[in-house]
This record gives C-alpha cells, structure tokens and sequence, in this order.
C-alpha cells in the first residue's frame, strides 16, 4: 500500500458533476498491491492520521492532521505502483487489480472515517482533482511486505 499525502490549503475532486472539498489538511492519494490487507489498512489510516507534517507553535514539522482537527480528501490512484524502470510507457503490473483493491479502498476509509471527517474520489473513475499545497510539504507512506523484493 502506498499514500501519497501532501499538505494542502484546500482540495477538490471533481467526479462526473459533483464536487467534493476539504479546507485545510491532507490530500492522499492511495494505491494497492499484493500483500495488501485489511489489518494493513488499519494500521496506514492511523499512520496517516498520526504522521506529523504540520507545524507546532515553534514552527516545527511536529503535528498531525488530527491535532489541528483538519480534513482529508482520499483519491485512490493505482498508478502510484506504476513502474517506468523499463520503458518510457509505465507498466502497473504492481497495482491490485480493480476487484481486490476496490474492498481495500473501502475499508481505508471506513478506518479513517473512524478517526476524522474525510471526503473521497470514486474507485474507478475518471476525476479532476484540484489543490492548493502549503509548504509544499509531500510524504510518500508505504507498507512494505517480505515478498516485495523478491
């Protein structure tokens, strides 16, 4: 599983005519791949929710999003496993496919929703999404399994 969170003043995403926004906080986008699990999902959304890229009162990168009571914006991109090693076009071999990923997703946010009000792309959708960074302060997560490096 791969986050990529990237501090933002606001985010949108935009899925066919509806819009859905956050103010301040993090906008992640999320990917799986073999090995993903239901009890990784828990552990990343306590991660995630706990990774401390805000500023505290010295100015110092040492707070969460849930200590400033902030929002997320959650957008599931496979192509965070794309793999350009190779070749100019990225292979997303690595990518969960759509049927085992898509239960993931859910279950990301239904840990994250237990936490901290979130807002969501649509699994499988096309989207426009649209931020402000602030710093820009960006921070790749990832659960890492023994199998990867075979």
């Amino acid at each position: 599983m791969r986050c990529l969170a990237e501090r933002v003043k606001n985010a949108s995403v935009t899925v066919h005519t509806e819009t859905r926004a956050i103010g301040a906080g993090l906008l992640v986008y999320v990917a799986f791949t073999s090995g993903d699990s239901i009890d990784g999902v828990k552990k990343m959304a306590h991660r995630l929710t706990h990774l401390r890229i805000f500023e505290d009162a010295e100015g110092k990168l040492n707070e969460s999003v849930q200590d400033h009571a902030l929002s997320l914006l959650i957008i599931p991109a496979f192509t965070l496993y794309a793999d350009t090693a190779k070749s100019h076009r990225p292979s997303l071999n690595q990518a969960l496919p759509f049927k085992d990923a898509a239960p993931l997703f859910d279950a990301f946010i239904n840990a994250l929703r237990a936490i901290m009000p979130v807002e969501t792309g649509t699994f499988g959708a096309d989207m426009t999404v649209e931020s402000t960074n602030d710093g820009p302060v960006t921070v790749l997560l990832e659960e890492y399994h023994e199998n990867m490096d075979e």
